[in-house]
């Protein structure tokens, strides 16, 4: 097997799920602006190996450059590789690089990777074992920061109804 170095920058997709083994990576490379529109008006969703990709309407999908996604099986050892992974969010900008590869395992499955971008279905997939991954941009830094203040409000607060609940009702039964 030829052996085929690889770097991704691209966009985490929302509607994809996020785990240390597999993402889905949009590879948004010298994409035009019909293309880039169509890119954002389309739906992306994750089964346990396949990222699946749906229209919203017939120019989206007419516009969308199948060969600028990317669904990307991603392997390390290395602990701080995964502990990037972990904390890349969707619609994080990131940057990945690799090395092509297939993998198996004693129990007789094995998974190959995708030397094409013009390859459709199963197989279509790259296996990358990761040599370096970073965030180059995280996405809705504020919205983010909003939403995980809310919850740490909300359980603070629940807490403290909580105490003050269980409080008063300690100070009913002692009267």
């Amino acid at each position: 097997m030829k052996h085929y170095c690889l770097t991704l920058t691209g966009d985490l997709l929302p509607g994809a799920e996020r785990t240390a083994a597999v993402a889905a990576l949009a590879a948004a490379l010298k994409l035009s602006e019909a293309q880039a529109g169509a890119f954002r008006a389309m739906s992306y969703h994750n089964t346990t190996w396949t990222c699946w990709v749906a229209s919203r309407g017939t120019g989206s999908a007419a516009a969308f450059a199948t060969d600028q996604l990317s669904n990307n099986h991603l392997l390390t050892q290395d602990p701080l590789i995964r502990r990037a992974l972990k904390s890349a969010e969707l619609g994080d900008q990131v940057r990945l690089r690799g090395k092509l590869a297939r993998y198996s395992h004693a129990g007789g499955f094995q998974r190959g990777t995708s030397t094409s971008r013009t390859d459709q279905g199963n197989g279509a997939c790259e296996t990358v074992y990761l040599e370096a991954f970073e965030i180059t941009r995280k996405a809705n830094t504020g919205w983010r920061l909003v939403y995980r203040s809310s919850v740490t409000t909300a359980l603070a607060a629940l807490l403290v109804l909580t105490v003050l609940f269980f409080g008063s009702m300690a100070r009913g039964v002692r009267d």
